[in-house]
């Protein structure tokens, strides 16, 4: 069994692939395979594998196959379901027809696309990407309408890959980030998965790389929180 979760940035993702998928003893889903940055090259170089960043430019089943066969010749671990991230701007809606013929498309977003936004929007500034890269960081004003563009590009772009998967009958899983870590969830995944439910006895925390107390450095957020009501983009401050 192969599957693809397509998201886009900043919707915990990599929480989703790494730590929830990952911990099943049947499961190994894959983060990012084509990004330009260190954690993926390392993993591709560890597997032998050659890395692709233009995915218009490879067949994209070769490489998978390649990075599973790699990954298989390089552990003991009896992994049969195997999976990697998309994002959307990745790939166009047509390819997705490629992707759907032999594999299982798992659909994660959140609800609350503000968050993202916000969370881009540090990361990028910071060069905080994830939990280990956490540190204090001076304040600074974030741009409105970069915050704005974010939400409405990834917004729209997850609208028309639902639409068309929708309107081609190709199946998939919709998930919000929100929802993650919910019994329901989890076994909604292990059966569209058709695998054996998470193990009981396994609790998923997700340690957040951002709070309120790092909010509150950007020194225009009551401004964004505002504007992100305003055009329905979630309150920035709900359940962080």
């Amino acid at each position: 069994m192969e599957f693809v979760v397509l998201s886009h940035p900043r919707s915990g993702s990599s929480y989703f692939c790494n730590g929830i998928l990952s911990s099943h003893n049947k499961i190994k889903c894959f983060d990012e395979l084509f990004n330009n940055n260190v954690n993926t090259k390392k993993v591709l170089k560890d597997l032998s594998v050659s890395p692709y960043l233009k995915l218009d430019k490879i067949n994209l089943n070769d490489f998978l196959n390649e990075v599973k066969v790699s990954f298989l010749n390089s552990t003991n671990l009896n992994k049969n379901t195997f999976g990697f991230k998309l994002f959307c701007n990745q790939l166009m809606p047509e390819k997705i027809n490629q992707l759907c013929n032999d594999k299982k498309i798992i659909i994660l977003e959140r609800k609350n696309m503000g968050q993202s936004a916000i969370s881009y929007e540090i990361a990028t500034k910071t060069g905080q990407w994830d939990i280990r890269m956490k540190k204090e960081f001076v304040p600074f004003e974030a741009s409105i309408n970069s915050v704005l563009n974010f939400c409405r590009y990834h917004k729209y772009e997850l609208k028309v890959y639902k639409e068309y998967m929708d309107q081609h009958e190709l199946e998939y899983l919709h998930l919000y980030y929100e929802d993650l870590f919910s019994d329901s969830t989890l076994s909604r995944v292990s059966e569209y998965l058709e695998l054996e439910g998470f193990a009981k006895n396994y609790s998923f925390q997700s340690t957040k790389l951002n709070s309120l107390e790092r909010y509150n450095k950007i020194t225009n957020i009551s401004k964004i929180r505002e504007i992100l009501l305003e055009y329905d983009m979630g309150d920035l401050f709900s359940n962080v």
